[in-house]
């Protein structure tokens, strides 16, 4: 079953139901960047949206294919910004473990995987925090569970602060590669596509986010959104064919009508799509949120 990872659209959705609890965003603009801001307060807000209580940023940028240097660098100023409120000051003597989730093997799902490759490691460095980092992969390589990796590697090390970074699954295909949602709540690997794992959250360590970005979608969520916006829906077909039957002659526009019909109840369970360029695509994104990760570990300059 899809289901979408965003903040905005997880509200907007439920924000439709008359409810008490609705949680409002604060939105900020950049010019060419726009911010929005949510805080789910009380186990009440929790349970009416199915998220954990927390801090979410959802930050819209322009087609990372076709940024330029400029814009790039607002990019990774703002997202500094953003994870320097949500982790606070670093100090050399923090533990930082960064995980990139996902498979290397699918483009749409390795954003977690390159911004790793990305991030500098401090080592045993006394002047800088302790930054680690690992990609744990997914159940199918591994024959682990992702959650059971992660926890053994703390166990072991026993960081203060986790970084987690992923893949998401959104509902609108405008948002694929366009958002980049920052949360201190942590993650559900696999939970936009009915996969979900073990969620890998705030019992971890002192301090855990996580920052995905949604580089996937369903098939029928691609041919919803453009039935959408061409204004298709059953209703209106359905008023159309009811005029038609009134008219002399109209039979195949009938069957085309019907035809149509057929095609929105379609539904493609397994079918996932993104978007075109996806390699070019993650490799911009996971130079934006390394070098900003980078930047607010206070470890940017060893590059």
């Amino acid at each position: 079953m899809f289901v979408s990872e965003l903040i905005n659209e997880i509200i907007e959705s439920k924000n439709s139901e008359s409810s008490d609890e609705m949680v409002k965003s604060i939105k900020k603009d950049y010019k060419i960047l726009s911010r929005e801001s949510y805080e789910i307060e009380n186990d009440e807000q929790a349970n009416f949206y199915n998220k954990p209580k927390g801090k979410y940023d959802l930050l819209s940028i322009p087609n990372p294919n076709e940024l330029i240097s400029k814009q790039k660098t607002k990019i990774i100023n703002v997202l500094t910004e953003i994870f320097q409120e949500m982790i606070g000051n670093i100090s050399n003597k923090d533990k930082i473990l960064v995980v990139g989730l996902g498979n290397r093997h699918i483009s749409a799902d390795s954003l977690g995987t390159n911004v790793i490759k990305k991030i500098n490691i401090t080592l045993s460095n006394k002047y800088y925090p302790k930054v680690m980092a690992i990609c744990p992969s997914v159940l199918g390589l591994t024959g682990i569970e992702t959650y059971d990796i992660v926890k053994g590697v703390i166990d072991r090390i026993k960081p203060s602060h986790i970084i987690f970074i992923d893949s998401l699954c959104a509902s609108d295909i405008s948002r694929l590669g366009c958002s980049i949602q920052i949360t201190n709540t942590g993650i559900c690997p696999g939970s936009g596509i009915g996969n979900a794992r073990k969620c890998l959250d705030g019992s971890l360590a002192k301090k855990v986010f996580s920052i995905g970005v949604p580089l996937l979608t369903y098939a029928s969520t691609f041919v919803d959104n453009n039935f959408e916006r061409c204004n298709i829906n059953l209703n209106r077909i359905n008023s159309i064919m009811q005029k038609l039957k009134k008219c002399q002659n109209s039979d195949i526009f009938l069957k085309l009508c019907e035809s149509i019909k057929q095609c929105l109840k379609i539904q493609f369970k397994d079918e996932i799509v993104t978007i075109k360029d996806i390699e070019q695509c993650v490799s911009t994104l996971s130079d934006l949120i390394a070098f900003a990760i980078n930047k607010v570990l206070n470890v940017a300059e060893l590059n």
